[in-house]
């Protein structure tokens, strides 16, 4: 959910506020070798967006900090996005786009004293990490006020995450789809 300060025109710079959910999230029911380890739920992320159109790309900057309670981090993003297809009269859009992220990453990658102490794992701290990321996106507009949008996104897990005992592989995959509506 965003709200828009300003930048209302297409092309104009804009700043907005925004509730995401944070895209991590550990069910340890699906895996036995996870036994001793907490769930990792959803987070809710409260923060500041500014993006602005260049001649051959979007730049965009993202601040948020966890409002849910769960792991008390903060994420950052910096985002590059380029257009490869368009609709002329710009019914429809594909774009393909380059992230640096910062995030906290203890909460969803780390084993904390208590795993440690009921599972098969050590104790073991990520910190702060800065995975790098390429999206897929775009969006088909219905109407003036609906559009449907999605986005994929592969990430490349950092070392200190990818040597965490309890992550299995050195990228993650994720996406979304939704319906936008503008007032």
């Amino acid at each position: 959910m965003a709200y828009k300060l300003s930048g209302f025109e297409r092309g104009e710079p804009s700043i907005g506020l925004s509730v995401n959910l944070a895209p991590n999230e550990l069910d340890i029911n699906d895996s036995d070798k996870l036994n001793g380890i907490k769930d990792r739920d959803f987070s809710f992320m409260f923060g500041v967006n500014y993006s602005h159109t260049l001649d051959f790309a979007t730049i965009s900057v993202s601040l948020e900090t966890d409002i849910s309670n769960r792991h008390q981090g903060q994420r950052a993003v910096v985002g590059l996005e380029r257009t490869l297809f368009t609709h002329p009269k710009r019914e429809w859009m594909i774009n393909l786009g380059a992230e640096l992220e910062y995030l906290y990453a203890d909460y969803y990658f780390g084993v904390d004293a208590d795993e440690q102490n009921n599972s098969v794992y050590s104790q073991y701290e990520v910190g702060s990490v800065l995975p790098l990321g390429v999206t897929l996106g775009g969006y088909y507009q219905i109407n003036k006020q609906w559009n449907m949008v999605a986005n994929l996104r592969w990430q490349s897990l950092p070392s200190d995450v990818k040597n965490s005992p309890i992550v299995d592989g050195s990228g993650a995959v994720n996406g979304f789809f939704g319906l936008l509506y503008a007032f």
